[in-house]
């Protein structure tokens, strides 16, 4: 006698969404998922396999797939075929299980991968990469962490976006705008010169005719003075300007500058 009390199943825990999006044009449409609590990689490989039969029956042509980079896609991509431990985009590739379609190309999906980087950086420490030339390179989050208080005590940010946000990253850890900003150019150039502010700074020197020393005048790279940077006494502070010929301009007028 079948016993219905007898069967037991477990709660789902995640959903697996298959969706189909337009090259070609703005479009997307979910045409599939299923609630689980765990698959293994040949049975969501198997699956992506009869989405693609069907996509081809009704005349829709799947170029790419495209997943999350967790350990079991990867291994749905190695089971259909691709191969990510070379760097080329044609080992990327698996056969079409319709023999009249082309093959498939699988793709990492970006923000998500940006995402991963910035937590491994930060729960880690520390990455160590090989460059082109086959070196090894140190990452390491300390740099990225100290460069915000720099900067605030500086009263200089030096053309990033990097906030407290960017640092205590776990309260907002799905945002991706805020991982892309973290390894930004600007960053890294803010990274390169010292995180102090002193390559976006001039600073002249003068001496009176009798020998007896002036006030130095700094000179900003902004456009226009904060208060916040006038914490040295004695200085005559001042934004960029394309040229410094006396105290007043030209027209007549006077030069925007501070005097402390």
């Amino acid at each position: 006698m079948f016993d219905e009390m007898a069967i037991t199943v477990a709660l789902a825990k995640e959903a697996l969404v298959f969706m189909v999006t337009g090259v070609g044009a703005v479009w997307k449409l979910p045409v599939g998922y299923c609630l689980t609590d765990g698959l293994t990689s040949d049975i969501k490989a198997n699956m992506v396999k009869e989405y693609l039969q069907k996509l081809n029956e009704v005349g829709l042509q799947c170029i790419a797939l495209t997943c999350d980079g967790t350990a079991t896609n990867v291994k749905v991509c190695e089971v259909l075929g691709a191969d990510f431990n070379k760097v080329c985009v044609k080992n990327s590739v698996f056969p079409h299980p319709s023999p009249d379609a082309p093959p498939v190309h699988c793709f990492l999906d970006a923000t998500h991968m940006i995402k991963l980087v910035r937590s491994c950086l930060a729960t880690k420490g520390t990455i160590v990469i090989k460059t082109a030339k086959g070196d090894l390179d140190c990452k390491k989050w300390s740099h990225i962490k100290e460069l915000f208080p720099l900067q605030s005590e500086e009263g200089l940010r030096l053309a990033n976006k990097l906030t407290r946000n960017h640092i205590e990253w776990e309260r907002q850890k799905m945002k991706f705008k805020l991982a892309v900003q973290i390894f930004s150019q600007s960053v890294a150039d803010a990274l390169k010169s010292g995180g102090s502010g002193r390559d976006h700074t001039s600073v002249l020197a003068c001496v009176a005719a009798d020998g007896s020393a002036l006030p130095p005048f700094i000179i900003y790279k902004g456009a226009s003075l904060q208060g916040r940077w006038h914490t040295l006494g004695h200085c005559i502070h001042a934004p960029k300007m394309d040229t410094w010929r006396s105290p007043y301009s030209p027209t007549g007028s006077r030069l925007v500058c501070s005097v402390c």
